[in-house]
């Protein structure tokens, strides 16, 4: 895998193909982040990155770990704090949950 991070935004959000505010960049902040962490990086530091990510209005954070065939999943709690779901190993899945309704992908396919 090489290392590559992503964001998304809801397509609802953006603004409308042919509206003035189309061609003007957009001030959103992403639905959705995924996170590639690099060697040099550490679990402490990342989940504060994520927490920092949910804390700006991201509503789903991925940091993913390719040495250790892993992925955390942080999104807000009910009070809008940042949340870190347990890590998900190589027999689960992803799961866009509220974010991406019905998307999963097999972290077995994800590190292959």
């Amino acid at each position: 895998m090489r290392p590559r991070n992503t964001s998304a935004v809801a397509a609802d959000r953006v603004a409308p193909r042919g509206s003035p505010e189309y061609s003007k960049a957009p001030h959103l902040t992403p639905d959705l982040v995924a996170e590639v962490v690099s060697p040099s990086q550490f679990r402490p530091q990342m989940k504060d990155k994520a927490e920092r990510y949910v804390r700006a209005g991201v509503r789903l954070v991925w940091v993913i770990w390719p040495q250790r065939q892993q992925v955390d999943m942080c999104r807000p709690d009910a009070q809008g704090l940042p949340h870190l779901l347990t890590a998900l190993e190589a027999g689960d899945a992803l799961d866009g949950l509220d974010v991406l309704p019905g998307f999963t992908y097999a972290l077995a396919q994800l590190f292959a």
